[in-house]
């Protein structure tokens, strides 16, 4: 039999290098998307850990007001300071101020957030932002029992912070800043 010097058909040649290229392209672009949307998410789902952090501070501050006719303040952020860059940090109330551990609250084992409570009575002192939080206080009214809770968190390092509060009077609602900052 002869031996045929034919070109070989092209599905028997492989992929040419150009064909490669314009793989590898669209894979990186597809990679890359994924990874900004995985990140997204990410930062989402320590936003909703910092929400339902808020609410559960919420429902205590009500039942220790039931209990005891005014609501529980603290001057103190627990945990008291944050993780250098884009780290959790463990939280413990213990090692936070008593009227954390008076309140009652299930902390998150880890957060990227500091939170922080205020409250006050008919007559006392006016509710000042806590620094960091301006319109904290907006909604409160005079001569009545308060309180605000407050998170702050550098979910990425840059300095910039994402801040969120909600407050006796504002139902559940949680005002959020610079939300994936």
């Amino acid at each position: 039999m002869a031996e045929s010097n034919q070109m070989p058909r092209h599905s028997d040649r492989g992929f040419t290098l150009m064909e490669l290229m314009i793989g590898v392209t669209i894979i990186s672009i597809l990679a890359a998307a994924a990874l900004v949307g995985y990140g997204r998410a990410v930062k989402k789902g320590r936003i909703a850990q910092a929400e339902a952090f808020l609410a559960e501070i919420a429902a205590k501050q009500e039942l220790f007001e039931s209990f005891n006719g005014a609501y529980l303040t603290s001057n103190a952020l627990c945990p008291a300071s944050l993780g250098g860059g884009a780290q959790s940090v463990a939280m413990d109330v213990s090692a936070c101020s008593l009227d954390w551990q008076t309140l009652g609250v299930n902390a998150p084992r880890n957060t990227w957030f500091q939170y922080g409570f205020i409250a006050g009575t008919p007559g006392g002192a006016a509710c000042a932002d806590p620094t960091g939080f301006a319109g904290a206080c907006a909604s409160i009214q005079p001569n009545t029992h308060w309180w605000v809770a407050v998170a702050r968190g550098d979910q990425d390092g840059d300095g910039v912070f994402s801040t969120m509060f909600t407050t006796s009077t504002m139902g559940g609602t949680v005002f959020m800043a610079d939300e994936l900052e």
